[in-house]
């Protein structure tokens, strides 16, 4: 595109695959970029661990893009956290955040766990420094709430807040730095999972932050999912550190504008506006004085996925909306000046959910870089850039390319071999009686699988023809076809996690179809309304996590024998 700088002579159209590394093999749930250096990643697996990556610094990239000579610098280097009681997590990582550039102790990173426990690391060891406890459930999400930036104040009162937000419906306000570790305030009574973003200051003692939740269950809908924004009023230093020694405000809420559940929110210094992300595949910018929406974001396609993360990149001339999405694709609308008012949005492809997304080179909205991060439920850590020079050699797209393709014929190819050798034999279907009308068997005939409806009037199967390919969440359960073959995954104890599949055909009552799947695997009867949600808005690849409210993997394998009944009834009653 023309130009008239260097700079804008090398920016592409669309978003380009830059770089994409494989961490410690399991899936990646969060990612966050440090504040100090714009080229070091943070993120946590599922697995529990820490991987930290230091990327190429563009001038290496470029060298790789001009074919000079390389040096080891053009590689991206990998740091596995090292194993020990002071440094594994216990369960998987669920939120991640680098220290803030105006935090006097910046050498340090904190992280959420599934255990319900925050901690602070050491930067460098990836040694525990603190353990801050307080929150009944998993920590999904974490922000700093920064002081007035026009304090000339430089004492610990000044200092940056944590903030966290948790399945348990809280917020909690934490003290991190040479004040103390200690939880100095806590937001309740949300409608389950709360997500958490930082707001600029009103003042030297008042601070703000919005908040959102995912709503209840009510009746046949998800209902109650509310943007709050906050007015935090700074404790004194006579004050307690006994969890209330700061004042909160609510200013203003907005509920039920969005159509479900919503699962991330953040904020742009630049326009001064909030974004939320939902489940029901849109992304709403708001205001933020008061949390009213002004534009909708939707996903471009008929289907829309579930949103589970979203960032904002570069500044007024290139300006993105980044949102990641569990059926693997990540959306980018161009909302800078420069954008025309009907630019379609682009869709890149994954080979898994998106767990994450977050800006390259900056912890908050206000980097000017443009480049974001993904994290994938495939174990890899990918960026992707505008920029000519900054663009992943031709293997590597070739590579990510493929396993996109891959991923995506998996899900629309025919059964396996090992799928057709499981199934029925077509000679012995007499002994198979149909259900009702009209239900579709498929069965194994020659090596191949075919087809067959029942007739309730002839008592018979009638072979209708061969199964060579399905939609992409198509399937066989059990021997039977369907339309959508849903995984879902419960929570059982000792942290272990019982794989389940729904099967659900086109024109069905969702509420019909998760009742029988309630009733066939004895599970508790408040999960009605969140599995029927689940089916009407979600046919992609993976499915949620039953009693703690996360997505599953994707790349579980379909159990090939029946779910067995859960030996405890999990309490938590909504699919944040």
């Amino acid at each position: 595109m023309s130009a008239s700088n260097s700079t804008e002579e090398d920016q592409l159209n669309e978003y380009v695959l830059s770089t994409q590394l494989l961490t410690d093999g399991e899936p990646v749930r969060c990612v966050t970029s440090s504040s100090e250096n714009k080229n070091e990643l943070l993120s946590g697996s599922q697995g529990g661990v820490v991987s930290r990556i230091i990327l190429p610094s563009l001038d290496a990239k470029q060298s790789a893009t001009d074919g000079s000579s390389g040096s080891s610098g053009n590689e991206p280097l990998l740091e596995i956290q090292p194993g020990g009681a002071n440094t594994r997590h216990p369960h998987q990582i669920t939120a991640i955040l680098s220290s803030s550039s105006s935090n006097n102790n910046n050498n340090i990173y904190v992280t959420g766990c599934k255990d319900g426990n925050v901690r602070v690391m050491d930067g460098k060891t990836h040694e525990l420094k603190y353990v801050l406890e307080g929150h009944s459930n998993a920590v999904t999400s974490l922000s700093w709430i920064l002081p007035n930036n026009n304090s000339n104040n430089n004492d610990d009162e000044q200092q940056p807040w944590l903030v966290s937000g948790s399945w348990d419906g809280t917020a909690k306000l934490w003290n991190i730095g040479n004040a103390g570790y200690n939880c100095i305030g806590s937001l309740s009574n949300h409608e389950n999972t709360v997500s958490v973003a930082g707001l600029p200051a009103e003042s030297d003692t008042v601070r703000r932050v919005v908040t959102v939740s995912a709503g209840m269950a009510e009746g046949n809908a998800i209902r109650g999912h509310t943007v709050r924004i906050w007015r935090l009023t700074a404790p004194t230093s006579s004050s307690s550190s006994d969890g209330t020694s700061v004042k909160s405000e609510l200013v203003a809420q907005v509920a039920n504008d969005h159509s479900g559940p919503m699962r991330d929110v953040v904020y742009d210094p630049e326009t001064h506006s909030i974004y939320t992300c939902s489940n029901d595949g849109t992304v709403k910018i708001r205001s933020a004085d008061d949390g009213t929406c002004s534009t909708t974001l939707a996903y471009p396609g008929g289907d829309r996925p579930m949103f589970l993360s979203l960032c904002v990149v570069g500044d007024w001339k290139t300006k993105a909306v980044i949102a990641g999405a569990e059926d693997g694709n990540v959306v980018i609308w161009d909302v800078s000046s420069s954008s025309g008012a009907n630019r379609e949005a682009q869709v890149i492809g994954h080979p898994g959910c998106v767990w994450k997304v977050a800006p390259l080179g900056s912890n908050t909205a206000s980097s000017s870089s443009c480049d974001f991060i993904t994290a994938c439920n495939d174990g890899h850590l990918r960026t992707f850039t505008r920029h000519a020079s900054r663009t992943a050699p031709p293997s590597i797209l070739t590579s990510f390319t493929q396993s996109v393709s891959e991923s995506m014929a998996s899900r629309s190819s025919g059964p396996s071999p090992e799928e057709i050798a499981k199934l029925p034999q077509w000679e012995m279907n007499a002994l198979t009686q149909g259900r009702s009308e009209g239900q579709v068997q498929v069965f194994q005939k020659g090596g191949k699988a075919i087809a067959a409806q029942w007739s309730a009037t002839s008592r018979t199967w009638i072979e209708v023809g061969e199964v060579t390919g399905q939609n992409s969440n198509g399937g066989t359960l059990n021997g039977q076809q369907y339309d959508h073959v849903l995984p879902i995954e419960i929570d059982v104890p000792g942290g272990g996690v019982q794989k389940l599949q729904i099967g659900y055909n086109n024109g069905e009552n969702p509420f019909v179809t998760a009742q029988t799947f309630i009733d066939e695997n004895m599970l508790d009867q408040g999960y009605l309304a969140q599995i029927a949600d689940y089916i009407r808005q979600r046919t992609g690849e993976s499915g949620p996590t039953l009693g703690m409210g996360g997505g599953g993997t994707s790349s579980a394998a379909p159990s090939s024998s029946a779910p067995t009944p859960m030996d405890v009834t999990p309490t938590y009653d909504h699919l944040p």
